[in-house]
């Protein structure tokens, strides 16, 4: 089998469709909070870190034929987005300092350290620092 996967982006639904002012505010918390640069945006955003790595914000859509279809993911996370960090502590200080719910930093043994945390539209993520 041969591997013809090159790259992964992974889409975040940030509102509903339609909602232009709630996904501007979307597009710029990314930015200043998680420090993403906007690439560019055509009804979906997207947005990249300094390193290379992309994602896409977009608007859900009710209709289960949308490729930007996601039942309700907001009771029913269906998804896993880590960031990794080289200093937990000072992003959990930077979070709450933006306003975001952030949970406890757990040291899961072994090499890491784990927090979870919320973006405004209900979107789970987990950062991570190895020892």
């Amino acid at each position: 089998m041969s591997a013809v996967v090159k790259d992964i982006v992974l889409g975040i639904p940030v509102t509903k469709s339609g909602s232009f002012e709630e996904y501007e505010r979307a597009i710029d918390w990314y930015v200043k909070v998680l420090g993403f640069e906007l690439i560019w945006k055509m009804g979906i955003a997207s947005l990249k870190l300094a390193n290379g790595q992309e994602i896409l914000l977009f608007g859900e859509e009710e209709d289960e034929n949308s490729i930007w279809y996601t039942g309700n993911v907001k009771l029913n996370p269906h998804y896993s987005i880590q960031f990794t960090t080289d200093n937990i502590e000072q992003l959990q200080s930077d979070l709450i300092r933006s306003g975001v719910t952030v949970g406890d930093i757990h040291d899961i043994g072994g090499p890491d350290k784990v927090m979870m945390f919320y973006d405004p539209y209900g979107n789970r993520f987990w950062a991570c620092q190895e020892k």
